[in-house]
């Protein structure tokens, strides 16, 4: 049987134990292959970690038409704008008592 060698050329003379090798890099090159063409999340073993970081799950809040609406600003079922919370807030700049969306002494968004 001939085999070809790491250079292309017939007749390499490769042992048992290189052709064993081969095999296993082979398969392991496959498998990393065919491992990055998913969408998965689960890391293969050894690849240290690989994981994507869990997104935070949208904030749900109640509009006035009754519909639980998960993120965005605006219904899905009636369309209407959300509101806004009226407690106040205190901004990282010194500014204390906000209502507003944005801070009026720096411009800072809420949250």
């Amino acid at each position: 049987m001939q085999y070809f060698g790491l250079v292309g050329t017939p007749d390499a003379n490769l042992s048992p134990e290189d052709m064993q090798k081969m095999a296993t890099m082979g398969a392991a090159i496959n498998f990393m292959g065919s491992y990055m063409n998913t969408d998965s999340n689960i890391p293969a073993a050894g690849m240290g970690g690989m994981m994507q970081p869990a997104a935070a799950a949208p904030e749900e809040w109640v509009c006035e038409c009754g519909c639980r609406c998960t993120g965005g600003s605006f219904c899905t079922n009636c369309g209407t704008k959300r509101p806004m919370p009226d407690t106040p807030w205190n901004c990282t700049c010194g500014m204390t008592g906000l209502t507003t969306k944005y801070c009026t002494n720096c411009g800072k968004k809420r949250g």
